[in-house]
């Protein structure tokens, strides 16, 4: 899901939703058998430099983890990620995990993951916008909705989640919210042409057809100068 911030565009009547902006040498760890009694100690040079405790070794691990991630190792970073212990996992951990298994079509163990990672931190912001964009994708478009409110209370800026709010109230039916929700995404994000075509296509739906040829125009504006 490091893939998965992708913008969203009405077309023939049909919406689809998409995840989120998203993260970050231990010799031993690299082909997955360590454990943490064989991580105790680092070699540094003739030295051994005591690890204080599994909560340490965790974090190294989690942060190997996060850079393999970013180098597209996704195998590798989840079971590194999966043999951390539940009580050293940090919200990141999860966050990355459930990513990793959204790629590979897992909503159900994704939508675990991103839940723990809220609990460990009720205000990671980047958690409730995939877990929204997830129960989007699987047609939950109330729980999306409040997943996305929960992603603007602690990241008011944040245009995609307003964006994609709108997208599930357009869903509803429920075109005013829709419309409110795609002017908040455009008054934080006013170059995303995307914006302006689902708000003047909610304008339409709404009979408001003077500022659906407003919008409208301005979108087609901008495809031109691209």
């Amino acid at each position: 899901m490091k893939k998965n911030l992708v913008l969203l565009l009405i077309i023939l009547y049909s919406l689809t939703f998409t995840s989120a902006h998203g993260a970050i040498k231990l010799r031993s760890v690299m082909d997955g058998s360590f454990k943490y009694d064989d991580l105790k100690t680092l070699e540094i040079g003739d030295d051994l430099k005591l690890i204080e405790s599994q909560a340490d070794v965790a974090n190294d691990i989690i942060n190997q983890a996060c850079v393999l991630y970013n180098e597209n190792k996704s195998e590798l970073a989840f079971h590194m990620l999966n043999n951390v212990e539940d009580k050293n996992k940090t919200p990141l951990a999860y966050f990355i995990m459930a990513n990793i298994l959204s790629d590979y079509e897992k909503p159900l163990d994704a939508i675990f993951s991103l839940q723990k990672a809220i609990q460990l931190d009720e205000k990671y912001y980047k958690a409730y916008y995939n877990l929204g964009n997830l129960y989007a994708e699987n047609n939950q478009l109330k729980n999306a909705i409040v997943c996305y409110k929960n992603t603007v209370k602690y990241k008011r800026d944040f245009s995609y989640a307003y964006f994609n709010m709108g997208n599930a109230y357009f869903k509803l039916n429920d075109y005013k919210n829709a419309k409110k929700s795609y002017r908040k995404a455009i008054k934080y994000n006013k170059n995303v042409a995307e914006y302006y075509y689902n708000l003047s296509f909610t304008y339409k739906k709404l009979d408001d057809l003077k500022n659906a040829q407003k919008y409208l125009d301005i979108y087609n504006k901008m495809m031109e100068n691209l």
